[in-house]
């Protein structure tokens, strides 16, 4: 018999230590990314809006590409979205601004908006004057740059139209407020270059 022991071959041991070597090298090499968790809206955000963590999920991306984007829990209190922030968008740190802008208003429309003009869209307002005996009807617009934050449906049952939730310029509301006491009406029509 033989006294070989295969273990104490020194290329048995040179060909452990390069698979061990060559293993090592390949997890680290191919081991993924670090990622970081940042926050992705889970439904569309209007402009003006208080944001809080419970308007996104957690999405996670490779650190190399999240440097722009806000991370799990770094929401400041009281944020306010600087823009609209569609659904499945990431929350990017330009898209928060300390202070709120524009007021929101309630708005009973003579029609319901286009189903174009989704929620977070910019819109203009016109007031509707209605016709009297002597003057025709007109229309002109009281106020662009306003954002619709939601729509309620019209009530069959009261006959009352749509209401319209808008965000706009406290410039823009001593006009809107106007026709609020007159006969005339308000109707939302989607901005001119808006997507």
């Amino acid at each position: 018999m033989s006294s070989f022991m295969p273990w104490k071959d020194p290329r048995l041991a040179a060909g452990i230590a390069l698979i061990a070597g060559g293993g090592l090298a390949g997890s680290v090499l191919l081991g993924g990314e670090t990622t970081i968790p940042v926050l992705r809206a889970e439904h569309a955000i209007a402009a003006g809006t208080v944001v809080d963590a419970g308007h996104f999920v957690v999405e996670e991306l490779p650190e190399r590409v999240g440097d722009g984007y806000v991370r799990v829990g770094e929401i400041p209190e009281g944020a306010i979205a600087a823009h609209t922030i569609s659904a499945g968008d990431l929350l990017a740190g330009s898209a928060l601004e300390a202070t709120r802008t524009k007021v929101d208003l309630s708005l009973p429309l003579l029609a319901d908006p286009p189903s174009s003009v989704g929620i977070g869209a910019e819109v203009e307002i016109w007031r509707v004057r209605s016709a009297q005996f002597d003057t025709d009807a007109e229309a002109h617009r009281i106020a662009d740059g306003a954002v619709l934050v939601s729509i309620d449906a019209p009530d069959s049952v009261s006959a009352r139209g749509a209401q319209a939730q808008v965000r706009v310029s406290p410039a823009d509301v001593p006009n809107i407020l106007e026709v609020l006491g007159t006969q005339d009406g308000l109707v939302i029509v989607g901005s001119v270059g808006a997507p």
